[in-house]
């Protein structure tokens, strides 16, 4: 009588968390497969933006160095 009322009582919690279990793979799954994608975008965000400050490049026309006649870095004559 005792194993029976047992498996009476313990058959509903087995099934609900055999239920939850399940439900919560789920949504663990999609949790940890958009995890990733949140942090490459986040990095690449802090990334770029501080390498926005760090580093200026001059333009320099080349029609400028063509018209010059200097081709590199000026050079003084010595007599």
């Amino acid at each position: 009588m005792m194993k029976i009322l047992l498996k009476i009582l313990v058959a509903p919690f087995v099934l609900a968390l055999s239920l939850l279990a399940v439900f919560l793979f789920d949504i663990y799954a999609f949790l940890l497969t958009i995890a990733p994608v949140i942090l490459a975008v986040l990095g690449i965000g802090v990334l770029s933006a501080l390498g926005t400050g760090r580093r200026k490049i001059r333009s320099v026309s080349v029609s400028d160095k063509l018209t010059s006649g200097q081709h590199g870095p000026k050079q003084e004559r010595v007599a």
